[in-house]
């Protein structure tokens, strides 16, 4: 299990720094109504349950990435993410379609990440 004491997260999605669009929030506004809500209540779970996940639903990628997994009909949709400062930050999402996260979309994740890091004063 993932473990941290603090009872709860503040949720943010990765935010361009150019165009600041949320990539995040258009993937997910493509989505079905269902497949938006079963996403959303899988999110507030895991912010406000103190980071409590099981393995089956969580799984670490690399470095400070992980994956958050959530399972809708057949569709695999996968939210790579960080934590950072008690923030929950979305950093990438896309429908898994192979049995290998693709490492494609873990350097999308790795790349936003690292900007995260370095313009840390967006996501406060």
């Amino acid at each position: 299990m993932i473990y941290n004491k603090h009872k709860e997260y503040r949720l943010k999605f990765y935010q361009n720094l150019v165009t600041r669009k949320k990539p995040i929030d258009n993937y997910l506004n493509k989505l079905g109504k269902k497949e938006r809500a079963k996403i959303a209540k899988y999110l507030e779970v895991f912010r406000t349950n103190d980071n409590l996940l099981t393995f089956s639903l969580a799984k670490h990628i690399r470095g400070k990435i992980w994956e958050l997994r959530i399972d809708f009909l057949n569709k695999r949709y996968r939210l790579l993410y960080c934590i950072l400062d008690r923030q929950l930050i979305i950093l990438h999402v896309f429908l898994k379609k192979t049995a290998k996260t693709p490492n494609s979309e873990i350097l999308m994740a790795q790349k936003r990440y690292n900007e995260v890091l370095k313009y840390k004063q967006i996501y406060e």
